[in-house]
């Protein structure tokens, strides 16, 4: 967990279209509101995702991710990478507290949505394992760098367990 000791929360008033973008695994993040600025107590990052992006198996044990769909359709899962949780449509909120082992791919074209980091410094992961998008469109398709990602896991609290769940048949 992060220490806070000298470190205030300010006011946080963000124009659209306005945050730190990053190119990461295939969609556009922007970190809307990030740790340095909420006393490390919480960051908000926008995702853009093409149709097919899904991240490995993975957990995070020192932190609650909050998903909020905006548009788009994206299938959870969690704790069993064989049974997906659901498929969260826009307006659908979906909660994976720190520990708990999830993955997700976005079946639609392509999904907007948020994710609420409590507390902050997944956006952390996202700036080692990313890279500053030159433009806010999606980035050029190509796999993802997973030795970088790994590696910035390990620095930020994200421990790879295997590759992302299969879709299913059918």
């Amino acid at each position: 967990m992060s220490n806070t000791v000298g470190h205030e929360a300010t006011v946080v008033a963000r124009e659209a279209g306005s945050g730190e973008a990053l190119w990461f695994f295939g969609e556009l993040a922007t970190i809307l509101v990030a740790g340095e600025q909420t006393a490390e107590r919480f960051a908000i990052v926008e995702h853009r995702s093409p149709q097919g992006m899904s991240p490995p198996w993975h957990v995070q044990p020192d932190d609650d991710e909050t998903f909020h769909v905006i548009d788009g359709e994206i299938t959870f899962w969690a704790s069993d990478p064989s049974k997906p949780l659901c498929v969260a449509r826009p307006g659908s909120v979906v909660c994976v507290p720190r520990g708990i082992p999830h993955s997700f791919r976005i079946e639609s074209d392509q999904a907007h949505f948020l994710t609420f980091h409590t507390p902050a410094g997944h956006e952390r992961f996202y700036r080692a394992a990313g890279d500053t998008a030159p433009e806010r469109t999606l980035p050029p398709p190509g796999p993802p760098d997973i030795p970088r990602a790994q590696a910035a896991g390990g620095r930020h609290g994200v421990e790879f367990l295997g590759p992302p769940p299969a879709p299913s048949a059918g």
